[in-house]
C-alpha cells in the first residue's frame, strides 16, 4: 500500500494553511482600507474553498484505499479479506471495474454508503470500522460540504441542524464559511482552533487509521 494517508494529510494541510496564512496577513495590515482587502466575508469564502478541497481529498483517499484493498494491497493495518461470497482482484483495473459495476463513478460523501459499500466487498476492513466509529461526526461534516456545494433549502436545513449540534445554535445566513472560521470551544490547555482546523485534523487522524 502506498502512503495514501500521508499524501492525504499533505493535501489537507496545504488547503487549511491557506486560510490560516490569510488570517495572519489580515492581522498585519494597518488601516481600515487595507484590512478591507481581506474582509471577513472574503475570508469566509476562502475557508469554504479550503474545506471543500479537504473534502474532495477525503473522498479520493477513501476510493483509492478501497480499490487497493480490493486488489489485495496490504498495509500495516490490514491484510485484505474478501467478504463472504466475494473475492479479491488481481489488479487495480479489475478491482475498479468490479466496484463500479458498469457505472462511470460512485460517490463517497455519505459515510453510511461508504460503510455498506466496503462491507459488501471486504471483511473487517478499516474503512468500514473507522468510519463506523466516527459516523456521527462525519455525517455532520458532510452536511457542511453539501451546504457549500448546493443552495437548495434541504442543504440549508441540514446545515442549520449540523450547526445546532456543533455550536448549540444556527449561523446567521447559514454560511458555512462563518462556521468554519469560528473558533471551537476551549480544549485542554485553553487552546482553541477554527472549525476548519478541527475538522481537517479529524479527517487526517481517521485516514491514518485506514491506510
Amino acid at each position: 500500500m502506498p502512503d495514501l494517508s500521508g499524501e492525504f494529510a499533505r493535501r489537507v494541510r496545504l488547503a487549511a494553511e491557506l486560510a490560516r496564512k490569510l488570517e495572519i496577513a489580515r492581522g498585519r495590515l494597518s488601516g481600515r482600507s487595507d484590512r478591507a482587502l481581506l474582509h471577513p466575508e472574503r475570508l469566509e469564502l476562502v475557508y469554504e474553498m479550503a474545506f471543500f478541497r479537504c473534502y474532495l481529498a477525503w473522498e479520493e483517499f477513501l476510493e483509492q484505499a478501497f480499490i487497493r484493498y480490493l486488489a489485495g494491497y496490504i498495509s500495516p493495518l490490514y491484510a485484505p479479506v474478501a467478504a463472504p461470497g466475494k473475492s479479491l482482484f488481481a489488479g487495480l483495473v479489475s478491482a475498479r471495474q468490479a466496484y463500479l459495476s458498469g457505472k462511470q463513478y460512485k460517490l463517497w460523501h455519505d459515510p453510511l454508503i461508504v460503510v455498506n459499500r466496503t462491507r459488501g466487498f471486504l471483511a473487517g476492513c478499516p474503512i468500514e470500522t473507522v468510519i463506523q466509529s466516527a459516523i456521527s461526526d462525519l455525517d455532520l461534516y458532510a452536511k457542511v460540504r453539501h451546504r457549500i456545494a448546493h443552495a437548495q433549502e434541504n442543504a440549508k436545513a441540514n446545515f442549520d441542524a449540523a450547526c445546532v449540534t456543533l455550536l448549540g445554535h444556527t449561523i446567521k445566513g447559514s454560511k458555512p464559511g462563518k462556521l468554519l472560521r469560528s473558533r471551537t470551544p476551549l480544549v485542554a490547555g485553553g487552546a482553541t482552533r477554527t472549525w476548519l482546523e478541527d475538522i481537517s485534523n479529524v479527517y487526517v487522524a481517521l485516514a491514518a487509521q485506514i491506510a
